[in-house]
């Protein structure tokens, strides 16, 4: 069997054909190319602050500078 589909669903697909044939399926994938995007492009939300907004990304920063990293103590300064 022959397919084209995006490269995002590529391993999606290994997965669950090691599943459907009891671990018998073989995938082989190759890169067939650049196609342009159809519809609205793909979009996913700011998880941190804008650096457009000099202030409010500042601010962003300054708070994670100053918290504790993992497999640090925090320190008991007076809050």
């Amino acid at each position: 069997m022959e397919a084209l589909l995006p490269a995002a669903r590529a391993q999606g697909l290994q997965r669950q054909l090691s599943g459907l044939t009891s671990g018998e399926g073989v995938a082989e994938t190759s890169f067939g190319g650049y196609r342009p995007v159809t519809g609205p492009p793909p979009a996913r939300r700011r998880t941190l602050a804008d650096p457009l907004n000099r202030e409010e990304y500042m601010l962003q920063l300054a708070g994670r500078a100053t918290a504790a990293r993992p497999g640090q103590a925090e320190s008991s300064g007076g809050r």
